[in-house]
C-alpha cells in the first residue's frame, strides 16, 4: 500500500467488516503490537449519548493544563483520521499510512480475523504509546463490557454519560440492561478503589452502576446543584459552576452544560489521585475551547442551519429541548432527518413531529438505512393525527434533501439536520455547496 486511500481501503475492506463481541482478537493483536495499552493512563468513557462531547471537553481541559492528550473516538464524520487525535490534532495521512503499513503483518496474523473497529482501536493505542501521550481519552464504541476498548487496565477515571435505549438488540431492551453493559468498563484499581463518574440523569441506571461499583470503585454522580445555566442557545452556553465561577461553553444545545459538568467532575477525580494537576483556569479555558462537530453545530446563519447527530429517542428528546428553547423564528422551521432502520424511529418521530413546518426525510449512507419514504409515512401519520398542516417530503439523496430543506426554510427560517451520524459528513458538504459558505474549523 502506497497511499492513504489504499491503506484505509485495506482496513475497511470486507475482510474486516462487521461486529463481533469479545476481547480475544483485540488482546491477541495488542500482544503482537507490544501491549501499548499497558504503558498508558486512561480516562475511559462509555454511555448512550454525550460521549463525544464529554471526550472533547476532557481533551480541551487537559490540553490547557499542559498535558499531551490522546483521543480515540468513533465514528468519524468526514475522514478516518478524526478517530485518532494527539494534542487536539487529527493523525496525519502520512502517520496513519505508516501506522497501518507497519502493522499489516500483525493484523493478518491474528487467528480470528479482527474487525475494522478492533483494528482501529489497537492502532490508536499503538500510536498513542509511540507519541508518549501523558493521558489517553478512550471512547467506547458499543456498550462497554465487550467493547474492544475495554481491553485496557483500570483507567484513572471511568466515565458513564447519559444512558438511554439504543442498540437494544446487542445490549438489552431495558435501561437496567443497557446500564449494566456500559458499567462493564468499571474495574478494580491497583491497591485502591477505582473512580467512576456518572452523568446522573436516571435513577435506575444509577442503581445498576452503584451496584457494579460496590467494593471495587467509588461512584461520583455529577452534582447539578453546582451548576447554574444563565443562557443556552445555538451559540453555546453561559454558565456558573462552583467553585470556578462563570464559564462560556461553545458546544451548543441545552444538554451540553450537563455534559460539561460530567467532564469537570471527571477532571476533579483525576486530580484527586495526585498524579495530575489541573488548575481552575485550565478548566475554564478548556471548557471555552472545546469543539465537537455534529452536535447541535451551527453551519450557517441565513437560514440558520444546525447539524446534530441525534439518532435515538434520548438524543431526539435533548434536541427537542434545545429547539424549544430557541423560540419561534420569523420564517419556517424545517427538520431534515434520516435514521437507521434498527433505531426506534417511531419514538424519534413522535418527539419531533410537532416542532417543524416542513419535514424532509433522507437516507443515511448505510446498508441499515430506513427508506426515506417509510420515514415520511410516519411523519405524515403523526402530523395528521395532531391536526397540523405540515409538508413532508422524501428524498433518497442527501444533497437533494439539503437543497430542498434550505429552499423551504427561506432566508428567515431555520433547518435542523438530525439523525444518523453517518450522514454528518455528507450534510456538511451539501450545506456548504448549497449556501457557498466555508466549513467551520475546530477551535
Amino acid at each position: 500500500m502506497n497511499t492513504i486511500d489504499e491503506a484505509l481501503s485495506y482496513i475497511t475492506s470486507a475482510a474486516f467488516y462487521g461486529s463481533k463481541p469479545g476481547l480475544d482478537r483485540t488482546e491477541e493483536l495488542l500482544s503482537k503490537l507490544g501491549d501499548p495499552q499497558k504503558t498508558l493512563p486512561f480516562i475511559h468513557v462509555a454511555g448512550t449519548n454525550g460521549k463525544g462531547s464529554v471526550c472533547s471537553i476532557l481533551e480541551s481541559i487537559l490540553t490547557e493544563a499542559g498535558y499531551k492528550t490522546g483521543l480515540f473516538t468513533s465514528p468519524h464524520l468526514v475522514r478516518s483520521n478524526e478517530r485518532i487525535r494527539v494534542g487536539k490534532e487529527d493523525i496525519s495521512d502520512d502517520d496513519l499510512l505508516k501506522l497501518i503499513a507497519d502493522n499489516k503483518s500483525a493484523i493478518e496474523s491474528v487467528r480470528d480475523t479482527p474487525t475494522e473497529f478492533e483494528i482501529f482501536t489497537c492502532l490508536a493505542l499503538k500510536y498513542f504509546a509511540q507519541e508518549e501521550c501523558d493521558i489517553v481519552i478512550l471512547e467506547v464504541g458499543l456498550g462497554g463490557e465487550l467493547d474492544s476498548t475495554n481491553i485496557i487496565p483500570a483507567p484513572e477515571v471511568a466515565v458513564i454519560t447519559a444512558i438511554g435505549l439504543d442498540h437494544t438488540a446487542e445490549l438489552g431492551g431495558t435501561i437496567a440492561e443497557i446500564a449494566s453493559a456500559k458499567a462493564g468498563i468499571i474495574k478494580p484499581g491497583t491497591g485502591s478503589l477505582s473512580q467512576v463518574v456518572f452523568y446522573g440523569d436516571d435513577a435506575q441506571a444509577e442503581a445498576v452502576i452503584r451496584k457494579k461499583c460496590a467494593g471495587i470503585a467509588e461512584l461520583y454522580v455529577a452534582d447539578r446543584s453546582r451548576l447554574q445555566v444563565a443562557q443556552s442557545d445555538v451559540f453555546g452556553s453561559r454558565v456558573t459552576v462552583e467553585p470556578y465561577g462563570e464559564m462560556t461553553l461553545s458546544l451548543a444545545g441545552s444538554f451540553q452544560p450537563y455534559n460539561m459538568l460530567t467532564a469537570i467532575t471527571a477532571i476533579e477525580r483525576l486530580t484527586a489521585s495526585g498524579r495530575f494537576t489541573v488548575s481552575g483556569d485550565a478548566i475554564v479555558r478548556g471548557v471555552r475551547g472545546a469543539y465537537w462537530p455534529g452536535r447541535f453545530e451551527r453551519l450557517s446563519e441565513s437560514p440558520l442551519f444546525v447539524l446534530d447527530g441525534a439518532h435515538n429517542p434520548q438524543g431526539a428528546a435533548a434536541v427537542r429541548s434545545s429547539i424549544l428553547a430557541l423560540g419561534r423564528p420569523a420564517g419556517k422551521t424545517v427538520i431534515l432527518i434520516g435514521v437507521l432502520a434498527d433505531k426506534d424511529f417511531g419514538e424519534i418521530a413522535r418527539l419531533l413531529h410537532d416542532l417543524a413546518d416542513v419535514f424532509v426525510c433522507v437516507e443515511p449512507p448505510s446498508e441499515r438505512a430506513l427508506r426515506a419514504k417509510s420515514l415520511a409515512t410516519v411523519f405524515r401519520w403523526l402530523t395528521k393525527q395532531s391536526g397540523r398542516k405540515v409538508d413532508v417530503y422524501a428524498r433518497a439523496g442527501i444533497p437533494g434533501g439539503v437543497r430542498l430543506a434550505i429552499e423551504k426554510a427561506g432566508q428567515n427560517g431555520r433547518v435542523f439536520a438530525l439523525g444518523s451520524l453517518y450522514m454528518s459528513g455528507d450534510i456538511r458538504k451539501a450545506c456548504k455547496a448549497a449556501l457557498r459558505v466555508p466549513e467551520k474549523q475546530g477551535a
